[in-house]
């Protein structure tokens, strides 16, 4: 199982097509102008948890690819300045806080994504949270049925 340093590297690797052995310092992705013709030009990438780590870093190497990006995360201002940080190198890329934990809230950010540009090609589901887990008694049998 790889840990989160481990997670990153891959990310990387995948996305600036760079191995690297050494993931507690993962190399990093391509940074600069946008490449419009970039391996993922045209496509629409909806990424979760994009305010910091290996989010933002997706985000920015989606977008540096040619991918138009949408992104959330609870942190609007940081939120706002990564996007304008995209737009400013060449990129596409559009914010919106929304809290994972918050059912309304994970389907206007994919609603708005589909209606804004059409359609979503590649989700990165990164936010993790951690929640109490609710006891079996107190979740309803159709959600355990299913």
């Amino acid at each position: 199982m790889l840990g989160g340093a481990g997670i990153a590297g891959l990310t990387t690797t995948i996305l600036t097509g760079r191995a690297q052995a050494n993931t507690q310092n993962p190399v990093a992705p391509a940074t600069g102008a946008a490449n419009p013709k970039g391996r993922f030009a045209g496509k629409v990438v909806l990424i979760t948890g994009a305010t910091s780590g290996i989010g933002e870093a997706t985000a920015r190497a989606f977008a540096h690819e040619g991918a138009t990006v949408h992104f959330c995360g609870r942190r609007e201002a940081l939120g706002e300045q990564i996007a304008q940080s995209i737009r400013e190198a060449g990129g596409k890329a559009t914010f919106q806080r929304a809290d994972v934990r918050v059912e309304e809230e994970v389907k206007s950010f994919v609603d708005t994504c589909a209606k804004q540009y059409g359609r979503v090609d590649i989700a990165f589901n990164n936010a993790g949270v951690f929640m109490t887990p609710a006891q079996l008694h107190e979740i309803p049998l159709d959600l355990i049925l299913i």
